[in-house]
């Protein structure tokens, strides 16, 4: 199957002059209900910048595939390869955001989601991302 990022956008922004607490990146899957090809990947980010400012972002990267997505037939695709592909774009977003602002950018780390799949497999855990440093 092949599929293409159709678009990203910020569906929440919140940067405020508070500490909140770290809840670090989430993400998970969503099938579009009106086109069978369709889905998006939603990445959930919660930070607290040091002692004076927060971080709050849910970011969508839509997708579409040559055929219909089939929840189970194409997990692979839906917890790895799409959220491979739009993870740097969130990276470079939260960056530019904090660098633009005034604040000092956080670099969010690299992240192997092959690996993480695997261990999603065996703890069948909420997919929650390691806590950025």
């Amino acid at each position: 199957m092949n599929f293409t990022l159709k678009s990203t956008k910020v569906e929440r922004l919140l940067l405020a002059p508070e500490t909140r607490e770290t809840g670090g990146l989430n993400f998970y899957h969503a099938l579009a209900e009106d086109d069978s090809k369709r889905f998006l990947i939603v990445f959930e980010f919660i930070m607290s910048l040091g002692d004076t400012f927060s971080l709050e972002v849910t970011y969508l990267a839509e997708f579409e595939a040559d055929e219909p997505v089939d929840e189970e037939r194409d997990n692979k695709l839906l917890t790895v390869n799409a959220p491979a592909i739009a993870y740097p774009f969130l990276r470079a977003y939260i960056a530019t955001v904090l660098l633009n602002s005034g604040l000092p950018p956080v670099m969010l780390p690299t992240f192997n989601f092959v690996e993480f799949a695997r261990q999603q497999e065996q703890n069948d855990d909420v997919k929650h991302l390691p806590d950025p440093e």
